[in-house]
């Protein structure tokens, strides 16, 4: 089983909760798995906007500003982001009237910890 399906199944077990319309997880080689939650988010405007954070991060980075989360709010939905130092994020797509902030940020906590199976560790947090 490959690392993105490890990843595709964790999204399918974790990303669940009140307001969530969509999650992703984009990897280092600048390719990423989208899970649509709902017929209002479809997985090509998921898939744009999963470029745009992926170049983000990268900036914020090139740029040496600290960016480990960010947070949008659009006019109806919110964007959580969250990188690990293994250059690994998630996205989670919700709306914004519905959305369960306290499972969002379990679910980001729990992918910052999140291994597939195989895989090295993480780097340490610096």
């Amino acid at each position: 089983m490959t690392q993105q399906d490890q990843y595709h199944e964790w999204l399918a077990v974790n990303a669940q909760g009140s307001g969530l319309l969509g999650c992703a997880v984009g990897f280092p080689s600048k390719t990423w798995i989208c899970v649509s939650l709902s017929e209002a988010l479809e997985v090509p405007a998921m898939d744009a906007a999963m470029r745009c954070i992926s170049d983000t991060f990268d900036v914020a980075a090139l740029h040496h500003i600290p960016s480990l989360e960010q947070h949008w709010a659009f006019d109806k939905i919110a964007l959580f982001c969250a990188r690990r130092p293994d250059k690994l994020f998630l996205a989670l797509f919700a709306d914004i009237q519905a959305i369960d902030l306290d499972r969002a940020r379990q679910v980001i906590e729990d992918f910052k910890i999140y291994q597939p199976l195989n895989s090295p560790a993480a780097p340490p947090n610096p």
